[in-house]
């Protein structure tokens, strides 16, 4: 199954960790955590609407190698404009971004008309397959995290979903380097379908 895993590199400033340590608002939140899951559903409704119509939702993590939330975004239609919006931190207090425009392109509008409401997505969904996926990943592999996560509504309202799965390789330590630790991982890209088939996305 798992033929081509991609390998990567990660630089954490000391520093870094220091300051980054505890703190609340959004990035108190583990977007593999099904309690958590509860209190960001709640926190999306309350900043986007729970009404709110749109074709896609991701969830962030703040950093590789987490779980933490980041940021959230989304994008939608307002009357055949394209926006896109997010919810992050900004200055240690959370923050709801301006809309942004996006593309406005003819070929890239007519694949964005798909729509849901937000509260009508199922949250519950992140947690059951981040533990499905995280069971197929071979043994030599551990300390997954769910680094990100997003819905996708197609054209016919259609809900599918995509999201990556990071990890180390058991055995392989960090080291230091330049007043950095340097840590490889691995990412193990996965893809569910309207149906909530789970899929390894080589």
């Amino acid at each position: 199954m798992m033929n081509k895993i991609t390998k990567r590199l990660v630089f954490i400033l000391i520093t870094s960790i220091v300051t980054s340590c505890g703190g609340g608002g959004i990035t108190g939140y583990d977007i593999n955590n099904q309690d958590d899951l509860k209190s960001i559903k709640s926190l999306v409704e309350e900043n986007f609407g729970a009404d709110k119509e749109i074709y896609r939702l991701s969830l962030n993590a703040k950093e590789h190698l987490t779980s933490k939330m980041g940021f959230i975004s989304i994008d939608y239609l307002d009357n055949g404009v394209n926006y896109s919006q997010t919810y992050m931190e900004i200055q240690g207090a959370d923050n709801l971004v301006e809309p942004k425009k996006g593309s406005q392109s003819d070929f890239f509008l007519k694949n964005a008309q798909g729509k849901v409401k937000i509260k009508d997505l199922n949250f519950d969904l992140i947690f059951e397959k981040f533990e499905e996926a995280a069971k197929t990943i071979p043994e030599e592999f551990g300390d997954f995290e769910l680094n990100r996560w997003t819905f996708d509504i197609d054209n016919d309202n259609n809900i599918s979903a995509e999201f990556t799965i990071e990890a180390t390789k058991k055995g392989e330590g960090t080291s230091l380097e330049n007043g950095q630790i340097l840590t490889n991982y691995y990412e193990f890209p996965f893809t569910i379908d309207s149906e909530n088939n789970l899929k390894y996305n080589q």
